[in-house]
């Protein structure tokens, strides 16, 4: 019987956090406005920020992307002067670098997008912060092993 209460307040549990999330996501999209560069382009130059250039192959492997997608990506940010080509001696690979504008605009961004998180901790004080964000990273992680767990147990879609 404590076992069915249990299951049934932490599936109550399970739905609020699930509409926070949802909360939180709406936010997040009218922030999201004020970055200069998409979601894409964030994500691709965050990768190659480390100063490493890279094989598409590589980027799409790190990135766990179809190639495909990362093509499309990759030549979208080449066009806007985020990304470059380069070659290393001796290799006829083709390697993919942020530019000097690209890097410019990750950091802006980067500044832009801590602002609403910096501020929203803030309004919570150092040792609630603190705790949310212990808290956070152990959610993040069970539940990315939960839905590791159950996408490779019962596919993708079923239930």
């Amino acid at each position: 019987m404590d076992e069915e209460i249990r299951e049934d307040r932490l599936e109550e549990v399970g739905e609020r956090v699930a509409r926070l999330f949802v909360e939180i996501d709406s936010a997040k999209r009218v922030w999201d406005q004020g970055y200069q560069l998409g979601l894409a382009e964030r994500r691709l130059i965050a990768l190659l920020s480390d100063g490493q250039a890279r094989t598409l192959r590589a980027i799409s492997e790190e990135a766990r992307l179809e190639q495909s997608t990362v093509n499309r990506q990759v030549n979208a940010a080449l066009a806007a002067g985020l990304l470059e080509r380069c070659r290393t001696a001796g290799s006829r690979a083709q390697l993919i670098a942020v530019s000097d504008k690209g890097l410019a605009a990750y950091r802006k961004d980067s500044v832009w997008g801590r602002r609403a998180f910096t501020s929203a901790m803030m309004e919570l004080g150092e040792d609630d912060s603190t705790a949310f964000c212990e808290l956070l990273e152990r959610f993040a992680d069970a539940y990315g092993h939960a839905t590791n767990v159950q996408v490779h147990q019962v596919g993708a879609h079923d239930t």
